[in-house]
Protein backbone atom coordinates (compact mmCIF):
# COMPACT_ATOMS: atom_id res chain seq x y z
CA UNK A 1 0.00 0.00 0.00
CA UNK A 2 1.48 3.61 -1.14
CA UNK A 3 0.88 6.51 0.71
CA UNK A 4 0.27 9.59 -0.81
CA UNK A 5 1.72 12.87 0.72
CA UNK A 6 0.65 15.84 -0.41
CA UNK A 7 2.29 19.00 -0.53
CA UNK A 8 1.67 21.51 2.35
CA UNK A 9 2.04 25.42 2.01
CA UNK A 10 4.68 27.16 4.74
CA UNK A 11 2.56 29.17 6.81
CA UNK A 12 3.80 32.55 7.09
CA UNK A 13 3.11 34.36 10.68
CA UNK A 14 3.70 38.07 10.28
CA UNK A 15 4.34 39.78 14.19
CA UNK A 16 3.43 43.49 14.03
CA UNK A 17 5.01 45.71 16.90
CA UNK A 18 2.78 47.07 19.43
CA UNK A 19 3.04 51.03 20.15
CA UNK A 20 3.60 51.08 23.99
CA UNK A 21 2.16 54.10 25.50
CA UNK A 22 4.81 55.81 27.20
CA UNK A 23 4.12 59.21 29.27
CA UNK A 24 6.77 62.11 28.97
CA UNK A 25 7.50 64.03 32.33
CA UNK A 26 9.39 66.80 32.31
CA UNK A 27 13.21 64.62 32.57
CA UNK A 28 14.46 62.90 30.02
CA UNK A 29 12.93 59.72 29.76
CA UNK A 30 13.67 55.91 28.91
CA UNK A 31 11.62 55.23 25.79
CA UNK A 32 11.64 53.30 21.76
CA UNK A 33 11.62 56.38 19.30
CA UNK A 34 8.15 55.76 17.28
CA UNK A 35 10.42 57.46 14.01
CA UNK A 36 14.13 55.00 14.17
CA UNK A 37 12.62 52.30 16.57
CA UNK A 38 15.75 52.87 18.65
CA UNK A 39 15.96 52.05 22.59
CA UNK A 40 16.59 55.38 23.78
CA UNK A 41 16.23 57.97 26.45
CA UNK A 42 14.84 61.43 25.33
CA UNK A 43 16.57 65.10 25.03
CA UNK A 44 14.53 67.39 26.68
CA UNK A 45 14.80 71.30 25.87
CA UNK A 46 12.66 73.79 28.11
CA UNK A 47 10.76 76.24 26.73
CA UNK A 48 8.45 78.66 28.33
CA UNK A 49 4.96 77.86 28.01
CA UNK A 50 1.59 79.05 29.79
CA UNK A 51 2.48 78.47 33.45
CA UNK A 52 5.40 80.79 32.43
CA UNK A 53 3.02 83.18 31.02
CA UNK A 54 0.49 83.16 33.73
CA UNK A 55 2.75 83.35 36.73
CA UNK A 56 4.49 86.42 35.10
CA UNK A 57 0.93 87.84 34.14
CA UNK A 58 -0.30 87.44 38.16
CA UNK A 59 3.42 88.64 39.63
CA UNK A 60 2.16 91.78 37.08
CA UNK A 61 -1.33 92.13 38.70
CA UNK A 62 0.00 92.15 42.33
CA UNK A 63 2.24 94.85 41.56
CA UNK A 64 6.12 92.93 41.09
CA UNK A 65 6.61 94.86 37.72
CA UNK A 66 10.77 95.73 38.74
CA UNK A 67 11.89 92.46 37.08
CA UNK A 68 10.41 90.10 39.41
CA UNK A 69 7.34 89.09 37.05
CA UNK A 70 10.35 87.64 34.69
CA UNK A 71 11.45 85.32 37.27
CA UNK A 72 9.33 82.61 35.76
CA UNK A 73 10.84 81.94 32.85
CA UNK A 74 14.15 81.87 34.56
CA UNK A 75 12.91 79.03 36.48
CA UNK A 76 12.68 75.24 35.02
CA UNK A 77 9.45 74.06 37.26
CA UNK A 78 7.44 76.83 35.01
CA UNK A 79 8.62 75.63 31.62
CA UNK A 80 7.19 73.23 28.99
CA UNK A 81 9.71 69.82 28.46
CA UNK A 82 9.93 69.15 24.40
CA UNK A 83 11.40 65.75 24.15
CA UNK A 84 13.36 64.78 20.91
CA UNK A 85 15.16 61.35 19.66
CA UNK A 86 18.83 62.10 20.33
CA UNK A 87 19.51 59.72 17.83
CA UNK A 88 16.96 61.06 14.16
CA UNK A 89 16.53 64.51 16.14
CA UNK A 90 12.54 63.79 15.70
CA UNK A 91 10.01 65.54 18.32
CA UNK A 92 8.53 62.87 19.75
CA UNK A 93 6.25 64.96 22.67
CA UNK A 94 6.15 67.54 24.96
CA UNK A 95 5.13 67.71 28.55
CA UNK A 96 3.01 70.73 29.40
CA UNK A 97 2.67 72.48 32.80
CA UNK A 98 -0.41 73.24 34.52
Amino acid sequence: MQQIVQPVAPRVIVVQPQQMLVLLDDTPTATVCKYCNKSIITNVKYKSGSAAWGMCCLLTVLGLVCGFCLIPFCVRGFKDAHHSCPYCHKHLGIYTRK
